[in-house]
C-alpha cells in the first residue's frame, strides 16, 4: 500500500472474473469515424515520435510469415510503455516507413474463421489479459479506422497514474518495467 492508495483495487481487478458485461471481449472498442481516420493519417504523416509507435503486424513474423510471440510481446511491451511514461497511439499495420500495410497479414493467421476482425479482437483482448493483466482494460481505447481500403488497429494507451505497470515475458518467466523514450520503448532493470 505505500506505492498506490489504490493498489488493493488494482490488484482486485487484475484477480478478479467479474465483468458487467457479458461481452467476449473486455476491449473498449470505438466507431471508426472520419475525424479518426483523419487523425491516425496525421499520425502517420508525422512519423513515430515519443507518442506514436507503429507496428506491422500484432502477432506474424513478416520473415517467416508465422505468428510468432516475440510480434506478440513487442506490442505488450509499447502498450505498457505508454502505460508507464505518457499516453500515445499504437498504430498495428502500418510499417516503421509509413507504409500501410492493414491487418489481412494477421486475419489470414486465424485461419478460415467466419469473422477474422472478431478473431483479432479476441487474441488481442487475450494477449492484454496474459501479459500485463485486466487493470490495463481501463487504460485502452481500440479503433480499427479504414484507410486507402486497409483497416488498421489503433490503439490509444492512456498513462497509469497509480502505480507501474509490467509486462510478464514467458520465455524469460520475468516481469519487465517498460518506458516509452524518443521513438522507441525501453525496458529498465
Amino acid at each position: 500500500l505505500i506505492n498506490s492508495p489504490y493498489l488493493f483495487v488494482d490488484l482486485l481487478a487484475e484477480n478478479s472474473d467479474f465483468s458487467e458485461e457479458q461481452d467476449e471481449t473486455n476491449l473498449d472498442i470505438e466507431e471508426a469515424d472520419e475525424d479518426l481516420v483523419i487523425s491516425t493519417l496525421n499520425l502517420i504523416k508525422l512519423g513515430e515520435s515519443p507518442n506514436t509507435e507503429f507496428k506491422s503486424t500484432l502477432r506474424v513474423n513478416l520473415h517467416t510469415n508465422e505468428p510468432d510471440d516475440k510480434m506478440e510481446l513487442s506490442c505488450l511491451k509499447t502498450i505498457a510503455g505508454f502505460m508507464n511514461t505518457k499516453k500515445g497511439t499504437l498504430l498495428i499495420g502500418v510499417a516503421d516507413n509509413k507504409e500501410i500495410l492493414g491487418l489481412n497479414i494477421d486475419f489470414k493467421s486465424f485461419g478460415g474463421k467466419p469473422d477474422l476482425l472478431d478473431e483479432f479482437q479476441k487474441h488481442l483482448d487475450n494477449l492484454v489479459e496474459n501479459y500485463i493483466g485486466n487493470s490495463a482494460y481501463s487504460l485502452l481505447k481500440i479503433s480499427f479506422p479504414e484507410i486507402n481500403g486497409d483497416m488498421i488497429c489503433r490503439i490509444d494507451v492512456d498513462f497509469r497514474r497509480s502505480g507501474p505497470i509490467y509486462v510478464k515475458n514467458k520465455s524469460k518467466n520475468t516481469e519487465e518495467f517498460y518506458i516509452r523514450r524518443a521513438a522507441s520503448t525501453t525496458s529498465l532493470n
